[in-house]
């Protein structure tokens, strides 16, 4: 069944990777729910953008990250707020990035909604809420959303190129996008594949 990327186009993929990413999500412009991977996730956004892959692109696939370094170099600097965040409680000291707001209290209630603003933060979420499991992050705009799909999808064609000639290569290139073997993860296969009418 070498022919996926044949029979579909590249929305297709997209579509196919966000319904087994973050299908069940209302808003899928979130960090991952899943607090107990190993080592933590810092996976985002509709097909859940991983720090790995964008750390693997931007060092291995030069051509492909430059294109796209607007929103990589984004999605990069908020991987190290979920990592410096995630799991760690109140008590946690707020990052370097976010303490000089809370140091300086005199700077008035506008400049903390100022502030907030600037990192998409607002409706009640704070700053650990916020970069947190299940946080929405920066909160991208729609253009920056846009740039997460094109890159992502830039990504995926790479992908597809190369385990597209292997023994089993839908199998290797939905592995290769998932981080796991169909043994270790069957239903995200079967939602990739479902959505496809595969």
């Amino acid at each position: 069944m070498n022919s996926l990327f044949d029979t579909f186009n590249i929305d297709d993929i997209y579509n196919a990777y966000q319904f087994a990413e973050t299908g069940s999500f209302d808003n899928p412009w979130i960090r991952t729910t899943n607090r107990k991977a190993d080592g933590g996730s810092t996976a985002y956004g509709p097909v859940q953008i991983t720090l790995g892959l964008l750390e693997d692109y931007r060092d291995n696939e030069p051509g492909i990250y430059s294109k796209h370094s607007n929103v990589g170099d984004k999605l990069i600097e908020q991987a190290g707020l979920f990592k410096y965040y995630g799991n760690e409680g109140d008590d946690l000291p707020y990052h370097e990035k976010h303490a000089g707001l809370y140091a300086a209290p005199y700077r008035g209630i506008m400049a903390i909604q100022d502030f907030l603003g600037n990192f998409g933060v607002g409706s009640g979420e704070g700053i650990r809420e916020a970069y947190d499991y299940g946080g929405e992050g920066s909160k991208m705009h729609s253009g920056l959303q846009a740039e997460y799909k094109s890159f992502a999808q830039d990504m995926m064609q790479d992908m597809w190129n190369k385990n597209k000639n292997k023994e089993n290569p839908v199998q290797s290139f939905i592995e290769a996008w998932r981080g796991k073997t169909i043994e270790e993860d069957p239903d995200y296969y079967k939602r990739f594949n479902t959505y496809l009418g595969r």
